[in-house]
């Protein structure tokens, strides 16, 4: 099923894009700059800490795909956490009232909303969902893939 020529999957880009934009703007800048470092953080550590946890943790879990991503999802809500308490501490000590506060935020909301889709992508393309017609034929995959692949080569090869 489309709509206006756009599959489900189009549809679910765009709601994280507009909701995290509008999530953004009422947020204001210095929270949205926090949270959106915090995203990268745990992006980072989760592509990066799996492959030293991954011997480790989740042993018990005899299929290796969904080890990995069980062991990726843990760490990414680990780093989430962590994050989250941080900013939250920062936000009490700094209070922020300046002109650009909301515009601000919107930037910061779609910069999280391109990580998301990053994640988003990286965790279809080891599924079996990602070969469905909803998504193949989606307008915005190639963008998402490029969103993707820059996140990637940024932060796992540059850092």
């Amino acid at each position: 099923m489309s709509v206006f020529g756009l599959t489900a999957f189009d549809l679910i880009l765009i709601l994280v894009i507009s909701l995290s934009c509008l999530y953004g703007t009422f947020r204001g800048f210095f929270s949205e700059i926090l949270s959106l470092l915090t995203w990268i953080f745990a992006f980072y550590a989760t592509f990066n800490l799996d492959i030293i946890l991954y011997p480790y943790l989740f042993s018990f879990i005899e299929t290796e795909i969904v080890r990995l991503w069980v062991l990726r999802l843990s760490i990414t809500v680990v780093a989430l956490l962590t994050g989250n308490i941080v900013k939250r501490l920062l936000v009490r000590m700094v209070k922020t009232n300046f002109p650009g506060n909301v515009f601000f935020g919107l930037g910061f909301g779609l910069l999280r909303a391109l990580v998301l889709i990053a994640f988003i992508i990286m965790i279809l393309q080891d599924t079996a969902i990602y070969d469905q017609p909803w998504i193949q034929e989606s307008i915005f995959l190639d963008q998402a893939e490029n969103i993707s692949d820059f996140f990637k080569f940024i932060l796992l090869k540059n850092i």
